[in-house]
């Protein structure tokens, strides 16, 4: 939230001044990176998906080395998840830059 507008004479802008923020707006935060975490997830496991479904078909063993790729992608998701649910301030949420490495 933004408080009263101030001019800041030294560098000679109008800023605001910030407000304390509320729970319910780091939660919405924390949500929007879940989404995010979620997205990639996906998109990664896209690649993959084909094959999956292939061998799935076909009645043959789905390949250990995309399995195992696979269940890594969703492992660290739940782990960034985790870590994002930690943080305690707009700031913390807002400067998270964890993402899925394959």
């Amino acid at each position: 939230r933004k408080g009263k507008l101030i001019y800041d004479e030294s560098k000679k802008v109008f800023t605001y001044e910030i407000l304390e923020t509320t729970y319910a707006e780091v939660d919405e935060l924390k949500k929007t990176k879940h989404i995010r975490i979620d997205q990639q997830k996906k998109q990664l496991l896209e690649a993959t998906k084909d094959d999956v479904i292939e061998a799935l078909e076909l009645g043959e063993p789905i390949p250990t080395e995309i399995s195992a790729s696979r269940a890594n992608i969703r492992e660290q998701a739940i782990k960034l998840k985790e870590e994002i649910d930690t943080l305690k301030t707009q700031k913390e949420v807002l400067t998270y830059t964890g993402s899925i490495i394959i």
